[in-house]
């Protein structure tokens, strides 16, 4: 590999390296320059080629200075200065002279005591680090809870079976920090790290140090606690499963569950696992949701002019603008909605297109569950057949060149679902960037659409406030669309997908109760 070269704004960029490398930004300037490793590939290896030269020059031996040492070097100085003081003081009387050579032996004593600090001290940033490595290099899993009664109150089975594909993974995990707890381990695990894990240590060191000084210690003291108690193998290994669960979970997700009471958090991840476990339960394999599609169609077509005949003529518009799986999409929809979730209703439609056991498990939801269940079947079947990637045993994982995962992954995926794979570790995101690839839209991606398109009608609603039109019970866009103006980024209606029903025109009409 060509070695790197400098370019013409090294001195520039030399300047912000070694900044960030000393911690010496701030918070957002670190942030800017780790967005900027990952994006610059020149600027990462610049960065590295200085951090390696810098961790030569901490291993580099240092010589032991022996007392004799010190005590030659203050004789040489203290002789020197007092031939210089008796040459030019010869003339002055001999009180006078004794008080200069005790001036002139105190500079020189200082100054020799100010070169072994500035040596012993060289190594302080190394010194610093070693000695809370643990917090820093899982700050990620320490920075997600206060006290460690709350990994006591999470279930560790739950976990278990959530990271059951991942144990290997794990152990190591849970080893390198046991490892590293120990202080006498800590000098050689960091001499064994590669330069890229060396240059991601580096950046957890600059966060850990931007943090207040009282966080700082809080951290400190969480990790004494886990090391000390008795059950201190198994709170590391709860600790980093959550952490890496979290990760799964979207931004706004783990931001609530943050903002919550460390007892109604360990409720809420309870019940998270226990919903993810049901839906990993009912999830389809590319040959069962072919299987779903081609079973569900016929019915479809049996039920088609009834549909039809049903809509209204702004429905109908939707339905004439959409083709193939896309049109079955929408009858689905249209069908399920007609069902109520009766569950006879259910069974004579799923029968044959779902495995039995699945099957009893989908009509044992609530009602709510078993639209949005329904509805993510629809979802992925649909996009299967519309992606054409439709696994019949015609293709197998191992059959997908890297150049269709990068294209898929660069083209394809949204930022958010890009920011998700990103957080997962590295064979667990090529494993779910293949599934993606070929199975379609995944139900996690698919959550918060379904549970918004796919709740139950509307019931009567509270009266209208002053000024504002509508009945009773009728669905209205948020105050910010009426106009017509778009309302903050963050809030404004995704498009969705041709052929769905979107957030008004398309949901069925409200039930008016007496």
């Amino acid at each position: 590999m060509r070695p790197y070269q400098p370019t013409s704004k090294a001195p520039e960029r030399l300047e912000q390296i070694v900044s960030y490398l000393d911690g010496e930004l701030s918070a957002e300037e670190s942030l800017q320059v780790e967005e900027r490793l990952a994006a610059d590939n020149e600027f990462r290896q610049e960065l590295q080629s200085i951090d390696r030269a810098w961790s030569a020059l901490d291993q580099l031996p240092l010589t032991t200075v022996e007392d004799r040492f010190a005590k030659t070097t203050l004789e040489m100085v203290i002789d020197t200065a007092r031939r210089e003081v008796d040459e030019q003081t010869q003339a002055i009387p001999v009180q006078q002279r004794r008080r200069s050579v005790r001036i002139a032996v105190l500079i020189a004593s200082a100054a020799l005591l100010s070169g072994l600090v500035f040596r012993f001290g060289w190594q302080n940033p190394n010194r610093a680090l070693l000695a809370d490595l643990p917090v820093i290099q899982n700050i990620e899993a320490y920075s997600q809870f206060q006290e460690i009664e709350f990994l006591r109150q999470l279930n560790p089975k739950q976990l278990d079976d959530f990271w059951s594909a991942e144990t290997d993974e794990l152990a190591a995990a849970v080893h390198q920090l046991t490892l590293i707890s120990s202080l006498e381990n800590r000098s050689s695990w960091l001499e064994g790290i590669a330069a890229e894990e060396r240059v991601a240590l580096r950046a957890k060191y600059n966060r850990f140090r931007s943090l207040p000084e009282t966080r700082q210690q809080q951290l400190r003291q969480l990790h004494l606690k886990i090391s000390t108690a008795e059950d201190a193998e198994q709170l590391r290994k709860t600790m980093l499963q959550y952490q890496r669960w979290l990760n799964t979970l979207p931004a706004s997700e783990q931001y609530e569950l943050r903002e919550l009471p460390a007892g109604e958090r360990a409720k809420r991840v309870d019940e998270l696992l226990r919903r993810q476990a049901v839906n990993k339960s009912l999830d389809l394999t590319p040959q069962e949701l072919q299987t779903f599609f081609l079973a569900v169609k016929p019915r479809l077509d049996e039920k088609k002019q009834e549909i039809l005949a049903r809509m209204s003529s702004h429905d109908r518009e939707m339905y004439d603008a959409t083709s193939g799986g896309r049109r079955a999409r929408y009858l689905m929809f249209r069908l399920l909605l007609e069902s109520r979730g009766d569950a006879e209703q259910l069974r004579l439609l799923l029968q044959d297109a779902i495995p039995e056991d699945k099957l009893q498990a989908f009509l044992n939801l609530p009602p709510e569950e078993k639209r949005q269940r329904f509805g993510i079947w629809i979802w992925q079947a649909a996009e299967q057949e519309n992606s054409g990637r439709m696994r019949s045993g015609r293709r197998s994982s191992q059959e997908v060149s890297e150049k269709e995962l990068e294209d898929y992954f660069t083209e394809e995926l949204d930022a958010a679902t890009i920011e998700r794979l990103l957080a997962l570790p590295r064979d667990k995101m090529q494993q779910e960037l293949k599934r993606r690839y070929l199975g379609g839209v995944p139900r996690e991606d698919l959550e918060e659409f379904i549970v918004r398109d796919f709740r139950p009608p509307l019931g009567p609603g509270p009266p209208p406030r002053p000024g504002e039109g509508g009945r009773r019970g009728a669905w209205q866009r948020p105050r910010e669309f009426r106009d017509g103006r778009p309302g903050p980024p963050d809030r404004r209606p995704r498009e969705l997908p041709l052929g769905f029903p979107g957030p008004e025109e398309d949901r069925p009409p409200p039930v008016e109760r007496p």
